[in-house]
């Protein structure tokens, strides 16, 4: 992702690691400043609606994508999702499975739901900007594990991420609806 498709009168040198220079009117936040870890548990027998999360396509009602994956039997204590949270697969975020969700409903606690704190920030941007390359390499480069495919992104390290953070005006522009 290009971090600004237009050109801007002044520049400043950014700390975090996206980009080595962002416009100077831009801001870098931490994660854990701009969104919560949601760990809101569903009750025994709740009807919610089920969600997973696939790269690729996003967060999506289960009963949609019936022949993918594995099914629970139970989403009893599953955490709550709202519309406009972003769930993380901190198994596969290096690989960017991270998605908007535009539902209500649950899903797996193997997913981390980050819901937004400030009004002033769309998490659409968030959502896009996390499944950069750029970001992909910097949630591999602070995921934990073994090997590849044991390394998991906790939220202690994502929240410390440095971000991008231009206006609310300008995040709307990079948002694709």
């Amino acid at each position: 992702m290009k971090l600004h498709s237009e050109t801007y009168d002044s520049y400043k040198n950014a700390e975090g690691e996206w980009s080595d220079t962002i416009p100077s009117e831009w801001q870098e936040k931490r994660v854990k400043d701009l969104f919560r870890l949601v760990t809101d548990a569903a009750s025994a027998d709740n009807d919610y609606e089920l969600l997973s999360l696939y790269a690729g396509i996003g967060v999506k009602p289960r009963k949609d994508l019936e022949a993918r994956g594995n099914k629970a039997s139970s989403t009893d204590g599953y955490w709550i999702v709202r519309k406009n949270d972003i769930v993380v697969n901190k198994l596969l975020a290096w690989m960017g499975s991270v998605g908007l969700s535009e539902y209500d409903g649950v899903t797996s606690p193997a997913y981390d739901v980050l819901r937004q704190v400030k009004s002033d920030i769309d998490p659409r941007y968030f959502s896009y900007l996390f499944r950069t390359e750029t970001a992909k390499k910097i949630f591999r480069k602070n995921s934990r594990g073994i090997m590849d495919m044991r390394l998991r992104l906790y939220f202690d390290k994502l929240g410390s991420i440095t971000v991008p953070s231009p206006t609310l005006l300008e995040q709307k522009k990079y948002v694709i609806t």
